[in-house]
């Protein structure tokens, strides 16, 4: 999907009825960024986006743990996210021992849309109804955006959202089975 057919099918807070996703699309994810940080970082500009929403989301979610799989500059990414949100903690890769030494629930999981699967299938037993999953490079190419539908029609995956620079995935189980575009 290219970035124009993306904005005609996006929705804003104007179209949204559930209280979760109107809620999130208000208080976090149209909300600035306001680490200077982010503007002064050498991550590149795609990687600074969903460092952007990351920083949101482990702010507003107060995420304890972060795990980045498969990442450009995962270290980079991580380090700088630690920086600006002490009470994060960083884990690069994404291995069933990382995982299980950490409770799941405030966790937020970073990989790009390639290696979802194989990430999904370490850590499905741990997902809790607090971990949020972001997968990263979901428009990058066609084969890119089959998985994201793909996993959009995958029912586990309660809510997913689709923000073109990244989709979240939330495993709330109180919410309806749902998927929003929206225009951030």
């Amino acid at each position: 999907m290219n970035r124009i057919a993306y904005i005609l099918q996006a929705k804003t807070q104007y179209s949204l009825h559930s209280p979760f996703v109107f809620g999130l699309y208000n208080d976090v994810l149209v909300r600035k960024t306001d680490s200077k940080q982010l503007k002064t970082s050498t991550l590149c500009r795609p990687e600074r986006r969903n460092a952007a929403i990351v920083y949101k989301l482990a702010d507003h979610f107060s995420a304890k743990h972060l795990f980045i799989e498969g990442y450009g500059q995962s270290s980079l990414f991580g380090e700088w996210l630690c920086k600006v949100l002490p009470q994060l903690t960083a884990t690069k890769g994404i291995a069933y021992e990382n995982i299980a030494e950490v409770k799941p629930d405030s966790s937020i999981i970073v990989c790009p849309i390639e290696s979802y699967k194989n990430t999904k299938n370490t850590i499905c037993h741990q997902i809790s109804s607090d971990t949020i999953i972001v997968v990263t490079d979901i428009h990058k190419d066609k084969n890119s955006e089959n998985l994201w539908a793909e996993l959009q029609n995958d029912t586990s995956n309660i809510l997913t959202i689709d923000l073109f620079s990244c989709g979240l995935l939330f495993f709330r189980h109180e919410l309806s089975v749902e998927r929003y575009v929206l225009l951030v």
